[in-house]
């Protein structure tokens, strides 16, 4: 069982994150973007850590399932990121 408001750092780093991304794009600054795709990192890793553990706490057997999916969606992050990079470092007219 969470602490009452548990959740509530999570959205505010989010939404510090997602700020600092959309003002390193318009801004043309790759250091504050650059830290604003680092807070998403944080706030995606202790999301999926907390519901790995209520997913233990629920189901403890069936943890490794949870852990192997939650695995398989690396990779569309990656290519996100990738994708973004690509776009910005693309040649202006």
């Amino acid at each position: 069982m969470q602490a009452p408001g548990a959740e509530a750092p999570l959205g505010r780093w989010s939404l510090s994150g997602a700020f600092s991304v959309i003002t390193g794009l318009r801004k043309h600054s790759l250091g504050v973007f650059a830290v604003g795709l680092g807070v998403l990192a944080d706030v995606a890793g202790s999301a999926v850590l907390v519901w790995q553990f209520g997913a233990e706490r629920r189901r403890p057997m069936g943890s490794g399932v949870l852990e192997a999916r939650a695995a398989d969606g690396q990779p569309l992050v990656v290519a996100a990121v990738a994708a973004v990079e690509a776009w910005r470092t693309m040649p202006r007219r």
